[in-house]
């Protein structure tokens, strides 16, 4: 005898083929007719005696909808069954590849793992390779349980995906009967030991932990590995002449010295595995076979020390080429003194330091590129970096040229003769420089100049840049090229400064001022940057030149001789300003002058709007005079300024 929710549910199953919602409310409108029924005293089986069968129901609701309905809906189920098979076979095959890759390198680590307990054999020490291989056992373990557990996840979605396939190959909905299987499981069933694999895991990964803290304590392989510390144990003297050094593609430890005491080039190499230095010499070029440092395991716990390279030169070497590629390596060059000297390096993950060094020339073109350079004398420095840092202290450059993306440079107490820098989305702050000729040009960056000492300055402020600038003294010209950008000055000591370009904010403040030093610890650094600035053998600024459209120019407080502005459709903001004459010419442009005092000030304007106020006794004092010509221009002029 059925009950009421075995009738319910194949009378659902026969109404399969109606919408939802039309298959739920037939269903429901039996429900509370058995439910009224037995309220009032039937049993159930009475009332489903009066009752006509599921399949009679389906057929009387099938017909009320219309002679082909049954098949139309059958047919739009049926389209719907063949379109989710599709959708997920196609699910199907990405899971199995991506089970696939996993397993791959999970089976491929583990082989590596066995690898290294090979290796271990020839540290000749019990300790460290007893700890390496146990450690080793463990990791093994924790993957190989990884993997059967990642194989029961895959496996479970494959199978509720690929039942919806069987289905519609069947035409029909069916119970598989390997649906049901787990690998855990049936390793677990056939041991005959419940939760096995997960307490396997667990000892495991409590066995991982423990020697991994052992081997590390003990400075053994895992140390070592972890820290790159390795030392040199084969020495290689060339005996032949050489003039260049090229190491290709490699991730050592290069260190570059010099040594009185020999006369022949000398290498130093060391390795975890003690491989072999190779290396050939054609026509003076000696060029290494960087030997592969070997990752053994997925997390990079266990990947070889980085080898060691110590290259040095004898006093006044031959050699004047050294070229290295670099992927992920480290160079330092401490204490050369080796004027013709070149150093090339290039690749990806490069790590550089330069320290007491003379040298002719560093090039270096890479990506993710950490430079650091101090107290270095180099004819010619050619620097293109993709992301990475350049920092160069107290550096002495003849030509400088550095090409930046996205990376951040940092010069401080440097001096040049030339310096040509491209900064494209990235950040520099340079610091304290004296230099003869310094092209600059920011492209989207964020740009910070402190005391800048140049003879010529050649600016360039492009594409939403942020250049700050705070106390600059160029001797000859000061050209500032701009489009999209904002530029602020503050305080500034030139001969001339040429402002061209579009659409920029500039704001200029303290133009041929002193800086204030009251306050100021005579013995603090800021006193000596101050005083320097305040020497009166800087030029005090001379003449501002501006020629711009779609911009903003604010002068607050500032000494000029002259200024000549043309402007269209740029604002002008001027206040507290002592000049000795001005001309300005502008087009739909807004113009407020507050406290100007000189001799001359000749305004013509078109369009937009003037405001000129002298409010000061020193403006009121200087006795300044306004020539005005404005056409159809709305003017706010104080009538005591004298007209000429």
């Amino acid at each position: 005898m059925r009950t009421v929710e075995q009738f319910l549910g194949e009378l659902e199953e026969e109404l399969q083929y109606l919408n939802g919602k039309e298959r739920l409310e037939v269903v429901k409108h039996y429900r509370d007719k058995i439910n009224i029924a037995m309220d009032y005293g039937d049993s159930a089986q009475k009332v489903l005696a009066t009752l006509p069968t599921p399949q009679k129901i389906a057929e009387e609701v099938y017909a009320s909808k219309g002679i082909n309905y049954l098949e139309k809906r059958k047919k739009a189920k049926r389209r719907n069954q063949i379109f989710f098979a599709i959708l997920n076979s196609i699910i199907i095959l990405i899971l199995l590849g991506g089970f696939i890759t996993i397993g791959y390198f999970d089976i491929y680590y583990v082989i590596r793992l066995f690898v290294l307990i090979v290796k271990s054999f020839s540290f000749f020490n019990f300790i460290d390779t007893s700890l390496l291989i146990l450690f080793n056992l463990s990791y093994i373990g924790i993957l190989l349980i990884g993997l059967i557990y990642v194989f029961d996840l895959f496996y479970i979605m494959i199978m509720h995906l690929l039942e919806t396939v069987l289905d519609a190959i069947f035409k029909e909905i069916k119970e598989y009967p390997f649906m049901d299987f787990t690998l855990s499981g049936t390793i677990e069933h056939l041991l005959k030991k419940k939760r096995l694999v997960l307490k396997v895991l667990i000892g495991c990964g409590i066995a991982f932990v423990v020697f991994g803290i052992s081997g590390y304590a003990t400075k053994g392989y895992i140390y070592r590995s972890m820290n790159n510390t390795i030392e040199t144990r084969q020495t290689i003297t060339i005996d032949e002449d050489i003039n260049t050094v090229k190491i290709p593609e490699n991730s050592m430890f290069i260190k570059i010295t010099t040594s009185k005491d020999i006369d022949k080039v000398t290498f130093k190499y060391g390795s975890e595995f003690e491989d072999d230095f190779k290396y050939n010499i054609v026509d003076g070029s000696l060029t290494i076979t960087p030997n592969k440092t070997q990752k053994f395991d997925i997390l990079g716990f266990l990947s070889e020390p980085r080898q060691i390279l110590e290259i040095i030169l004898p006093v006044n070497t031959n050699v004047e080429n050294i070229n290295l590629t670099y992927s992920d390596g480290v160079l330092d060059i401490a204490n050369v003194n080796e004027p013709n000297l070149n150093i090339n390096i290039s690749g990806i993950n490069i790590t550089a330091a330069f320290t007491n060094t003379t040298l002719n020339s560093l090039v270096a073109n890479g990506t993710q590129m950490n430079l650091a350079l101090e107290n270095n004398k180099i004819n010619t420095v050619d620097v293109i970096m993709k992301s990475g840092k350049y920092c160069g202290v107290s550096d002495n450059y003849q030509n400088i040229k550095i090409v930046n993306n996205l990376g951040t440079i940092i010069l401080q107490k440097a001096t040049f003769s030339v310096a040509n820098i491209e900064n494209t989305s990235g950040k520099a702050a340079i610091d304290r420089i004296d230099a003869t000729t310094f092209n600059y040009q920011a492209i989207r960056s964020e740009d910070y100049f402190l005391d800048t000492y140049v003879n010529d300055f050649n600016l360039s402020v492009l594409y939403n840049s942020n250049v700050q600038i705070n106390r600059v003294v160029v001797k000859n010209e000061f050209k500032i090229e701009e489009d999209g950008a904002y530029l602020k000055i503050d305080y500034a000591k030139c001969k001339t400064i040429i402002i061209t370009g579009s659409s920029t904010t500039n704001n200029l403040y303290h133009l041929g001022e002193d800086v204030s030093l009251s306050g100021i610890e005579t013995d603090s650094e800021d006193y000596e940057s101050y005083t320097k600035y305040n020497d009166s053998a800087y030029n005090k600024l001379a003449i501002v030149k501006a020629e711009t459209k779609d911009g903003r120019i604010s002068m607050l407080s500032g000494s000029v001789y002259s200024i000549d502005f043309k402007l269209n459709k740029t604002s002008l903001e001027m206040a507290t300003i002592s000049l000795n004459d001005a001309y300005v010419s502008t087009s739909d442009s807004k113009i407020n002058l507050t406290d100007i005092s000189g001799k001359t000030f000749d305004l013509k304007t078109k369009g937009g709007s003037v405001v000129f106020y002298n409010d000061s006794e020193v403006s009121k004092a200087s006795g300044l005079v306004l020539t005005f010509d404005g056409s159809q221009t709305m003017q706010d002029i104080d009538e005591n300024i004298k007209r000429g």
